[in-house]
């Protein structure tokens, strides 16, 4: 019983672990698209 529980703990842990890097990621790419997106509107004539 106890070595299920540190399993899935550790498992748990390894999913929020994957999980927080993808949201770290998207959210790297949202700021950089959103950056694409204010030079766009700050320079329309270009």
């Amino acid at each position: 019983m106890l070595r299920r529980t540190n399993n899935r703990g550790r498992e748990y842990i390894e999913r929020d672990r994957m999980t927080s890097q993808m949201f770290l990621a998207l959210a790297n790419i949202d700021e950089l698209s959103g950056l694409t997106v204010q030079q766009a509107a700050l320079s329309p004539f270009v």
